[in-house]
């Protein structure tokens, strides 16, 4: 059965925010957390290269984050979220560095009832907490001008007053990602969708989404969504990303000279994106696996991040 994702508005009356209704097979994604109560996660980000089927570089960012809702009323949640421990091997000695000192930092944001996300409320603390983090690493002595102009780099952002609250968003879009959502066994949701990205330029995508389990056995459901990504759109985004890096490699190319090296491999692009989350009867998150690979040539570029909950 295919359902378009608008009438998914349709479905959602007040009568069917159960979390698992086992008769109708149905699940609706409205997270019932305990009020205080402190939920730990681990976070796995890894990023591999790959070329003619040899990984030639892996990056892995490991961190344990906790969410606690704190306040809650008939309109929204407040939650907060603190970074805990971080561990990273990235090559890059300052981003390593980075990472692997911003242990504390908390963030606090609100959702509607149903879990949407609504606004990150204390960016300035937020952006104050990361300056603190360049300040300390820029008094390190013996550091490259690579490394100090990483920090210089990394300030101008966090000053920015968008680049915080896009990067939260970003980290927190696969956790809540299918929030708010009614799904039912065999029925498949399509739907075109927007993926903003830091460049300005947005992707649209075909999305098939669907309910794959519900775990009665375990307590759990499962739901996976996958999405192709346009290939116009990408090509775009892609030009705009070739534009900075050869500024920064300094090399002197012209527009058309930029776009007649695109188009060599326009026809080898393949995007794709897949999230599958799997919760507890009380649509609480216990694992969400999110997976971006991107094809140009010969070449692989792969994204997946692995989000686990500790607690049980």
């Amino acid at each position: 059965m295919k359902t378009h994702l608008f009438t998914l508005i349709l479905l959602c009356s007040p009568a069917i925010f159960a979390q698992v209704n086992v008769e109708e097979k149905s699940v609706q994604v409205k997270p019932n957390l305990e009020l205080n109560k402190v939920y730990n996660y681990s976070f796995t980000d890894q990023n591999f290269s790959i070329s003619v089927n040899d990984t030639i570089s892996k990056v892995v960012n490991n961190s344990l984050k906790s969410l606690e809702l704190i306040d809650k009323n008939d309109f929204a949640n407040k939650f907060e979220f603190v970074n805990g421990k971080n561990s990273s091997n990235d090559p890059d000695a300052f981003y390593r560095d980075f990472i692997n000192n911003s242990e504390g930092i908390k963030y606090q944001f609100t959702t509607n009832p149903a879990g949407e996300f609504l606004e990150l409320l204390n960016v300035s603390d937020i952006e104050n907490n990361l300056l603190k983090v360049t300040e300390r690493l820029g008094k390190q002595k013996k550091k490259s001008e690579d490394y100090k102009a990483n920090i210089t780099h990394i300030e101008e952002m966090v000053k920015s007053k968008t680049y915080v609250p896009y990067i939260f968003e970003q980290e927190l879009h696969v956790f809540n990602f299918f929030n708010g959502q009614y799904f039912r066994l065999g029925e498949y949701y399509e739907g075109k969708s927007m993926q903003e990205n830091i460049f300005g330029f947005p992707i649209s995508s075909t999305t098939n989404t669907y309910l794959k389990e519900i775990n009665l056995a375990d307590g759990s459901y499962t739901i996976v969504s996958d999405q192709n990504l346009s290939k116009d759109d990408f090509e775009k985004l892609w030009e705009e990303m070739a534009y900075y890096m050869l500024h920064d490699a300094k090399l002197n190319l012209t527009q058309e000279q930029v776009k007649k090296e695109i188009k060599k491999y326009s026809e080898t692009v393949e995007l794709k994106v897949k999230y599958e989350n799997t919760y507890d009867l009380n649509s609480i998150l216990l694992k969400a696996d999110y997976l971006f690979s991107l094809n140009i040539g010969s070449k692989k570029t792969v994204n997946k991040l692995t989000i686990k909950r500790l607690d049980d």
